[in-house]
């Protein structure tokens, strides 16, 4: 039977709940995506490799560790976006794998521009970038609704951020003096 997704893990023990619902807007496909629409991201990345960072050294959960051990799942966020966004997927395997996801099932490249890409720790970024395990939404939307999204996140409480455009037949960073970024891998 071939994989095709799920939780993939390897040690003593694999504990795996399947939730299954009807969804009550439009179901975002990472298939949607069309060339000009604008990629945005639905929060900061690197809180979770933070989060591992400080309960590494702390042992405990407090402010800082919560992130990594207690992710907030994007749920009003990914309601607010459905009648509008084109294609969306979580960053829970880093930026640019699950964003190669969504290039290879719409069919059509992207253009990320790092400088926009919001960080948690600045001193980090490179780090922040490739690490998964955020659980933040990066999604697009055709040009001429992205006013109309931002308005409807902003009457929320939230905030989309613009850090590229899908164009082109693969994936190209922009404003990247870090070379090339490994990609989350669950077995190492």
């Amino acid at each position: 039977m071939p994989l095709i997704g799920g939780d993939l893990a390897k040690g003593p023990l694999q504990v795996s709940v399947t939730v299954l619902g009807k969804p009550q807007k439009k179901i975002l496909f990472r298939s949607g995506a069309k060339p000009g629409d604008i990629l945005c991201l639905s929060g900061s990345l690197g809180q979770a490799y933070m989060g591992l960072k400080e309960f590494k050294a702390s042992k405990s959960l407090n402010a800082k560790s919560k992130p990594y051990l207690y992710p907030t799942a994007q749920i009003q966020h990914g309601q607010t976006i459905s009648n509008i966004a084109s294609s969306a997927i979580d960053i829970s395997d880093g930026l640019f794998q699950d964003l190669t996801h969504l290039i290879a099932r719409s069919g059509v490249g992207c253009i990320v521009n790092l400088q926009d890409v919001p960080i948690a720790d600045k001193k980090f970024i490179k780090q922040c970038l490739e690490f998964g395990d955020d659980y933040k939404l990066l999604y697009t939307v055709p040009p001429s609704k992205l006013q109309d999204l931002q308005r409807a996140l902003k009457s929320k409480g939230e905030k989309c951020h613009t850090i590229g455009t899908m164009g082109g037949k693969k994936l190209k960073i922009i404003n990247n003096s870090f070379g090339s970024f490994k990609n989350w891998d669950h077995f190492q």
